[in-house]
């Protein structure tokens, strides 16, 4: 039995424990249709390892080139946010890149608000590979890496791209604003109906 804190911060017994205390073939906190599917733990660990790695490399081989030395003017911070945001998004959802993802990802019926259901494929290094690229602040984390990698090694060639995604991130940010202030006037004139 584990102690946990409810939400008014009293004490009180827990058969199951904590999400960390619970081992791979614990299912009780997953989704129905991943109930049984082995959590690809050591996959998980080796692509932290690698994202560690890479930042390594471009670490020593940017300090040698002394590109370190250049700071991020708060213009290309802002390209990259948006940019990494744009990116992601188009990584994990966009119906336009759904080839990409077919040999890690399961496509499943199409929602009209949400899109279609995707859920990774398979066990192992297909399921690590098919989260990572779902989750966009995952696949995100790695976009950003990449284009931060760009934009110190070849500013020249990355500030374009930069520009180009994140115009196309404006651009999703001002349709959802629209979309909402849409449905907030249709819903408005449903009740005055």
């Amino acid at each position: 039995m584990i102690r946990e804190l409810r939400g008014d911060g009293v004490s009180q017994q827990s058969p199951q424990g904590t999400a960390a205390d619970r081992t791979e073939g614990d299912d009780a906190d997953r989704p129905a249709g991943q109930r049984g599917v082995r959590r690809p733990y050591r996959e998980y660990a080796t692509i932290t390892a690698i994202y560690l790695a890479l930042y390594g490399v471009f670490a020593a081989f940017a300090g040698r080139r002394d590109t370190l030395a250049r700071r991020i003017a708060p213009l290309d911070l802002a390209l990259l946010g948006l940019a990494t945001v744009r990116l992601s998004r188009l990584a994990a959802w966009e119906g336009v890149t759904s080839f990409m993802r077919l040999p890690i990802v399961e496509h499943g019926p199409n929602d009209p608000v949400t899109g279609p259901e995707q859920k990774p494929r398979g066990e192992g290094w297909v399921r690590a590979i098919g989260e990572l690229i779902l989750c966009t602040t995952c696949v995100g984390t790695w976009i950003a890496a990449v284009l931060t990698y760009g934009l110190y090694l070849a500013p020249s060639v990355t500030r374009p791209f930069l520009a180009i995604m994140a115009t196309a991130g404006l651009s999703q940010a001002a349709d959802a604003t629209l979309a909402t202030i849409y449905a907030a006037r249709n819903r408005l004139e449903d009740r005055k109906e």
